[in-house]
């Protein structure tokens, strides 16, 4: 989808935050020459990839997949484990059913853990603190994607920005990150919350923003 890798966070300490949608490697581990250069000047040390890595490699049969390390050179690849847009959704709709069930469910908190939807936000968590922790402590350059990279690349981009930039934790800078980070990099946001359409069936509809 031509979603290259672009800047959308410079830190304070110079540490840039990058993001683009998963290259296309395939089973054959194509290689881009531009592509490794294009990281090299950059500076990018870390790699991170929202998903699980064996679905990372399952999308090699469709000739997507994520990038074979040995060409570039001190760079490390750290995958988060943060499931799909189908995942998530099926995790919210048996938390919904668990809350509007009658009061006194003596299963609940074993519900609760079971319908994954606390692990969900756990993970996201977890990876955006740790490309937080990069851009700031370690101060290295970083790289997001998922496998388009509009829906967790946008979530942990932004949850990181919102740990380590004060003014995005302010009303005009939160709408700002919203604009940039969700709207300009392509989030269906329409398609994902259902705005405006009534097929609720829509199987492309899922709780990323929330």
């Amino acid at each position: 989808k031509h979603r290259l890798p672009v800047l959308t966070y410079c830190h304070k300490n110079g540490a840039a935050l990058l993001r683009c949608a998963q290259p296309m490697v395939g089973v054959f581990q194509k290689r881009s020459r531009d592509d490794e250069l294009y990281f090299q000047e950059a500076g990018i040390s870390y790699i991170f990839d929202a998903r699980p890595k064996a679905s990372a490699m399952g999308n090699t049969m469709m000739g997507k997949g994520f990038e074979k390390m040995s060409n570039y050179s001190g760079v490390q690849l750290i995958f988060n484990d943060i499931e799909n847009i189908h995942a998530v959704r099926n995790s919210l709709e048996k938390l919904m059913d668990i809350m509007y069930r009658d009061k006194g469910d003596t299963n609940f908190f074993s519900n609760l853990e079971n319908c994954k939807w606390l692990r969900h936000i756990r993970q996201i968590l977890i990876a955006s603190l740790k490309v937080a922790h990069c851009l700031h402590e370690d101060n290295e350059t970083c790289l997001v994607h998922c496998s388009d990279g509009w829906d967790r690349t946008a979530q942990m981009c932004a949850l990181a920005q919102l740990i380590l930039d004060p003014y995005f934790r302010t009303i005009a800078g939160f709408a700002t990150l919203i604009e940039k980070d969700f709207l300009g990099f392509g989030h269906q946001v329409a398609r994902r919350s259902g705005q405006g359409d009534r097929n609720y069936k829509d199987d492309q509809r899922s709780p990323v923003f929330l």
